[in-house]
């Protein structure tokens, strides 16, 4: 196990939510690649990621391809504190994938429109508490030297 890995560091950022929008819970808007639009009640995070895992360690988008020219994003949504709370585990082993109040996909374009500020977390880094967002691949816009 990784010794950087931090059990906790999901709680902490939920429990850092909570103060700013669970206690008004907020509806999220969410339309990817031009699809229809997705209703999300109760909005807790959206976490849009390159890679499988956060920063800490926690696999929030298990199947996710840092190569495959796509993002992923792992909305939790709907959850009861009390069902957040039993979640916690499958959601640090990578075992949320079809656990109700969790939508995981891959995208290149998604716009999300917030009835209230909500935290996003960008490849595992804060984002901002926002309302109105677009996330979006963009090829051949960084050079990376290997």
């Amino acid at each position: 196990m990784n010794k950087d890995f931090d059990l906790l560091q999901p709680h902490r950022r939920l429990n850092a939510h909570r103060k700013a929008s669970i206690s008004t819970p907020s509806e999220a808007i969410i339309s990817f690649d031009g699809e229809e639009e997705i209703l999300f009640n109760k909005l807790i995070f959206s976490a849009f990621m390159n890679c499988f895992a956060e920063g800490g360690g926690v696999p929030m988008a298990p199947d996710a391809k840092p190569d495959d020219g796509k993002l992923s994003v792992c909305v939790a949504y709907g959850i009861p504190k009390i069902t957040a709370f039993f979640n916690f585990l499958k959601l640090t082993s990578g075992k949320h994938t079809n656990t109700k109040g969790f939508y995981l996909r891959d995208f290149t374009k998604a716009v999300i429109k917030c009835a209230h500020p909500a935290t996003l977390h960008l490849d595992g880094e804060y984002g901002n508490e926002v309302q109105d967002v677009t996330v979006e691949v963009m090829p051949s816009v960084l050079t990376l030297l290997m």
